[in-house]
This record gives C-alpha cells, structure tokens and sequence, in this order.
C-alpha cells in the first residue's frame, strides 16, 4: 500500500517534519521548481519531486520513492492532495 504523507499548511519547507510534504507553489523555497517537497518518513531528508514522478488526483505518486539520506524506498501517496489549502 505505501506510505501517506500529510500535507502541511505552511509556505515553507523549513518547518517540515518526517512525512509530511508541501505544496511548491512559494518562489521563497530555495531550489523548488516542481510540485512538492517531501520529508522521508524514516529520516527527516528532503526529496523535491521532479519530472520522473507522476501524481495522480488521488495523490497517488509513481514511481516508488528511494531517500538519499537511508533506506527508504516505498510507493508514496500525498494525503489531501488537490485539494484547497484554504
């Protein structure tokens, strides 16, 4: 089934904590330039997920995602993706 990350209600990615993801929509988050930013669930290490993954409208990511800061490397999916932040 994979891993559900929250998605966390800030403009930063500063404040992100293991599986949680943010929205890159903020210009003031150094090196964004794709839809979002994760936190491995296992470690803490941001991931910005670029061109080679796919989200689906359920927030379904493919392919499986592999941290570079441990072991991780699970199917992810992004919980309340496209929907309202507010």
């Amino acid at each position: 089934m994979g891993q559900r990350f929250q998605r966390l209600l800030a403009n930063t990615d500063d404040r992100l904590e293991p599986g949680q993801y943010v929205n890159c929509i903020y210009e003031h988050i150094a090196g964004c330039s794709s839809k979002v930013v994760i936190c491995c669930a296992q470690c803490g290490t941001k991931k910005v997920l670029d061109a080679a993954f796919k989200i689906g409208k359920r927030g379904k990511v493919e392919p499986a995602v592999a941290c570079s800061g441990c072991s991780f490397f699970d199917l992810i999916e992004l919980d309340g993706w496209g929907e309202p932040v507010w």
